[in-house]
């Protein structure tokens, strides 16, 4: 357990600091993703923007790229701890799949915006 702290608190630590400076420039060109982490009494979300500015969500590379970025986002705040017990892999998973569902409702939406223009 010693070992997961050391691991996962320092990203939970630079995650909250990207939330504490990201949500004022956080806009429509900005994705949020939320997970889940594990911790002593519970969980706790975790955070990061994933800016999109400089995409081009008309073209198939930008769409590429656009789920380039919110996957190493994904990884980022839902990290893979060496050599995983059972019962983090279930807590990884969890975290992947709470970040990709509030993810994939924002990328839906700006890709629709893009073909509607």
């Amino acid at each position: 357990m010693t070992n997961l702290r050391q691991f996962v608190l320092p990203i939970i630590g630079g995650a909250s600091l990207l939330c504490l400076t990201a949500p004022a420039a956080a806009q429509q060109t900005d994705i949020m993703v939320t997970g889940k982490i594990k911790v002593p009494r519970g969980f706790e979300l975790v955070k990061q923007v994933v800016d999109i500015t400089d995409i081009d969500l008309a073209s198939p590379g930008g769409e590429r790229e656009l789920e380039r970025r919110v996957g190493t986002a994904v990884s980022t705040i839902c990290p893979t701890a060496p050599r995983p017990a059972h019962w983090e892999e279930r807590d990884r998973k969890l975290c992947t799949d709470t970040a990709w569902a509030s993810a994939r409702p924002q990328m839906n939406q700006m890709i629709q915006k893009v073909r509607a223009n």
